[in-house]
């Protein structure tokens, strides 16, 4: 989700937007701090160089690059069966590396150092959504919510606050509440898990 604002904030065709940020992650409120002492954190995500250049775009690569992250130049990929696999090596391409791995907390909080540098019109609400539905300003019809149409999104919070929001992006994950409240559907499956 503190890639999606961010981006935003530092994007000139959307600085200037007006954004609630809904999120129960405490780290938003208080002072984001990396500290070089922590354990690494087990939880990795690997960085493509596409987007190496979006976070240097937005100002977070200069974060990242100040703490733990490591390059890779070669990759191997196999099925699950091991019998079949593709290998990819960065001189290939004449690059020096594939991408970068990068610690999950890491990104994380170098998203958020980011969104707190910026003078980015913000509202953080330290809180869950409970309820989003749909109402129709003056003189609008129709269902469905579309701003267009003169629909606005009502948004009820655990804390008690109500937002109206004429687009509401949900960045919450694979669970998204605001998918569920939205009525979007999925389908899945269960991944055969090796033991």
């Amino acid at each position: 989700m503190s890639a999606f604002y961010a981006f935003t904030a530092s994007n000139p065709l959307t600085e200037k937007l007006s954004v609630a940020i809904i999120d129960g992650n405490s780290a938003l409120t208080r002072g984001v701090r990396i500290n070089k002492d922590e354990p690494p954190d087990p939880r990795v995500s690997t960085i493509t160089p596409t987007t190496i250049s979006l976070l240097k775009d937005i100002g977070a690569w200069k974060y990242i690059k100040q703490h733990r992250h490591a390059s890779f130049s070669k990759m191997q990929v196999w099925d699950y069966t091991g019998l079949g696999y593709t290998r990819c090596n960065a001189g290939d391409v004449n690059k020096e590396a594939l991408g970068y791995v990068v610690e999950n907390k890491v990104l994380h909080r170098s998203l958020l150092l980011c969104l707190q540098d910026t003078d980015f019109e913000k509202t953080i609400f330290p809180s869950r959504l409970t309820s989003m539905t749909c109402h129709s300003t003056v003189g609008s019809s129709g269902s469905g919510c579309s701003y267009a149409d003169g629909r606005l999104a009502r948004l009820e919070l655990d804390d008690g606050h109500n937002l109206f929001a004429k687009l509401v992006v949900g960045a919450d994950g694979g669970k998204s509440r605001v998918r569920e409240l939205a009525g979007f559907s999925t389908t899945g499956w269960n991944i055969y898990k090796m033991q």
